[in-house]
Protein backbone atom coordinates (compact mmCIF):
# COMPACT_ATOMS: atom_id res chain seq x y z
CA UNK A 1 0.00 0.00 0.00
CA UNK A 2 2.44 2.78 0.68
CA UNK A 3 4.71 2.04 -2.40
CA UNK A 4 1.85 3.12 -4.50
CA UNK A 5 -0.05 5.62 -2.77
CA UNK A 6 -2.25 6.87 -5.57
CA UNK A 7 -3.16 3.22 -6.31
CA UNK A 8 -6.75 1.42 -5.43
CA UNK A 9 -7.12 -1.41 -3.39
CA UNK A 10 -9.08 -4.27 -3.89
CA UNK A 11 -10.16 -6.77 -1.66
CA UNK A 12 -11.56 -9.69 -3.24
CA UNK A 13 -13.95 -11.43 -0.32
CA UNK A 14 -15.63 -14.62 0.01
CA UNK A 15 -17.24 -16.92 1.79
CA UNK A 16 -15.53 -18.55 4.77
CA UNK A 17 -16.17 -21.92 4.41
CA UNK A 18 -15.67 -22.03 0.35
CA UNK A 19 -12.61 -20.26 1.19
CA UNK A 20 -11.70 -22.99 3.52
CA UNK A 21 -12.40 -25.81 0.99
CA UNK A 22 -10.81 -24.00 -2.00
CA UNK A 23 -7.61 -23.30 0.26
CA UNK A 24 -7.22 -26.88 1.43
CA UNK A 25 -7.73 -28.69 -2.15
CA UNK A 26 -4.63 -25.73 -3.46
CA UNK A 27 -2.33 -23.66 -1.80
CA UNK A 28 -2.07 -25.58 1.82
CA UNK A 29 -1.18 -28.68 -0.83
CA UNK A 30 1.29 -27.50 -2.91
CA UNK A 31 3.98 -28.72 -1.53
CA UNK A 32 6.33 -28.39 -4.59
CA UNK A 33 6.35 -24.30 -4.37
CA UNK A 34 8.74 -22.80 -2.97
CA UNK A 35 6.71 -19.69 -2.38
CA UNK A 36 3.57 -20.71 -0.99
CA UNK A 37 4.89 -22.25 2.42
CA UNK A 38 6.54 -19.38 3.53
CA UNK A 39 3.20 -17.03 2.03
CA UNK A 40 0.61 -19.57 4.25
CA UNK A 41 3.16 -20.23 7.40
CA UNK A 42 3.14 -16.34 7.50
CA UNK A 43 -0.72 -15.98 7.13
CA UNK A 44 -1.96 -18.64 8.76
CA UNK A 45 1.09 -20.55 11.22
CA UNK A 46 3.31 -23.17 10.92
CA UNK A 47 2.01 -26.26 8.83
CA UNK A 48 2.40 -28.38 11.52
CA UNK A 49 0.19 -25.89 13.78
CA UNK A 50 -2.45 -25.26 11.62
CA UNK A 51 -5.70 -26.59 12.41
CA UNK A 52 -9.44 -25.33 10.64
CA UNK A 53 -9.44 -22.83 13.17
CA UNK A 54 -5.98 -21.12 12.60
CA UNK A 55 -7.05 -21.02 9.10
CA UNK A 56 -10.04 -19.31 9.26
CA UNK A 57 -8.67 -16.72 12.13
CA UNK A 58 -6.10 -16.13 9.59
CA UNK A 59 -8.55 -15.23 6.93
CA UNK A 60 -10.56 -13.06 8.90
CA UNK A 61 -7.60 -11.56 10.58
CA UNK A 62 -5.77 -10.72 6.59
CA UNK A 63 -9.22 -9.08 5.83
CA UNK A 64 -9.60 -7.29 8.40
CA UNK A 65 -6.03 -5.84 8.28
CA UNK A 66 -6.38 -5.00 4.59
CA UNK A 67 -9.57 -2.71 5.41
CA UNK A 68 -7.93 -1.69 8.90
CA UNK A 69 -4.64 -0.32 7.00
CA UNK A 70 -6.98 0.99 4.01
CA UNK A 71 -8.48 3.46 6.48
CA UNK A 72 -5.80 4.00 8.12
CA UNK A 73 -3.76 5.78 4.85
CA UNK A 74 -7.43 7.37 3.44
CA UNK A 75 -7.18 4.63 0.91
CA UNK A 76 -9.76 4.12 -1.58
CA UNK A 77 -10.59 0.84 -0.80
CA UNK A 78 -13.17 -2.11 -2.81
CA UNK A 79 -14.24 -5.17 -0.69
CA UNK A 80 -15.39 -7.33 -3.61
CA UNK A 81 -17.13 -10.85 -4.26
CA UNK A 82 -16.54 -11.65 -7.52
CA UNK A 83 -20.03 -13.37 -7.80
CA UNK A 84 -20.94 -9.36 -8.30
CA UNK A 85 -18.92 -9.73 -11.55
CA UNK A 86 -17.80 -6.13 -13.66
CA UNK A 87 -20.55 -3.62 -12.45
CA UNK A 88 -19.28 -2.84 -8.71
CA UNK A 89 -15.51 -3.34 -10.01
CA UNK A 90 -15.64 -0.87 -12.94
CA UNK A 91 -17.83 1.81 -10.91
CA UNK A 92 -14.80 1.69 -8.77
CA UNK A 93 -12.18 1.91 -11.06
CA UNK A 94 -14.00 4.47 -13.09
CA UNK A 95 -14.12 2.57 -16.18
CA UNK A 96 -16.68 1.26 -18.65
CA UNK A 97 -18.75 -1.84 -18.32
CA UNK A 98 -16.71 -4.03 -21.20
CA UNK A 99 -18.90 -5.65 -24.14
CA UNK A 100 -17.83 -9.41 -22.83
CA UNK A 101 -19.18 -11.45 -19.98
CA UNK A 102 -17.09 -11.62 -16.70
CA UNK A 103 -14.91 -14.53 -16.80
CA UNK A 104 -15.41 -17.45 -14.60
CA UNK A 105 -12.76 -20.31 -14.51
CA UNK A 106 -10.98 -22.57 -11.91
CA UNK A 107 -7.38 -22.58 -13.28
CA UNK A 108 -6.14 -25.08 -10.58
CA UNK A 109 -8.45 -27.49 -11.62
CA UNK A 110 -8.24 -27.19 -15.39
CA UNK A 111 -4.75 -27.12 -15.05
CA UNK A 112 -4.77 -30.20 -12.55
CA UNK A 113 -3.27 -28.27 -9.56
CA UNK A 114 -6.15 -29.33 -7.45
CA UNK A 115 -6.07 -31.91 -4.84
CA UNK A 116 -8.97 -33.78 -3.71
CA UNK A 117 -8.76 -33.44 0.11
CA UNK A 118 -10.83 -36.18 2.03
CA UNK A 119 -13.13 -34.66 5.06
CA UNK A 120 -11.38 -35.12 8.21
CA UNK A 121 -13.58 -37.58 10.71
CA UNK A 122 -14.94 -35.76 13.78
CA UNK A 123 -13.29 -37.41 17.07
Amino acid sequence: MDTYPSAKIILTVRDEDSWLVSMNSTLFTTPKSTFFPHFTSYHFGPQEERGEEEKRRGFRGHNENVKRWAKERGRDLLVYEVKEGWAPLCAFLGTELPGMEFPRSDDWATKGWKKVVEPRAET
